[in-house]
């Protein structure tokens, strides 16, 4: 199955796994950014661009970033990251579920 963008599961699992295991919201989403805009490779979007625009509905942060947070949510409800740090800063820490998915992800995308 081949898919225009990187499906999110991959791309925030393996933005945690490539931070040792554990990121906080802000470091997920520079490197979200900077895959992005720096290190994408040629002629793939990572994301869907859409959701690089500013919205008011999302108190004018980019529109990945509430994505992000939804799936965080839902990762944490099926086991596949833990939410350790409370606060502004959130951090989450991939599990050995999550990890597990990610290697799927990695086989079959």
């Amino acid at each position: 199955m081949i898919e225009e963008h990187m499906p999110w599961p991959w791309l925030i699992l393996g933005i945690l796994d490539d931070h040792d295991g554990q990121a906080s919201l802000q470091e997920i989403y520079f490197d979200i950014d900077d895959q992005y805009h720096e290190n994408k490779p040629e002629g793939t979007e990572l994301i869907n661009p859409a959701l690089l625009k500013v919205s008011r509905m999302y108190g004018e942060r980019f529109k990945y970033t509430h994505t992000v947070r939804g799936c965080l949510s839902n990762y944490v409800k099926r086991g596949l990251v833990e939410h350790v740090g409370k606060g502004r800063t959130g951090i989450y820490r991939i599990t050995d579920v999550g990890l597990n998915r990610l290697t799927w992800y990695q086989k079959h995308y």
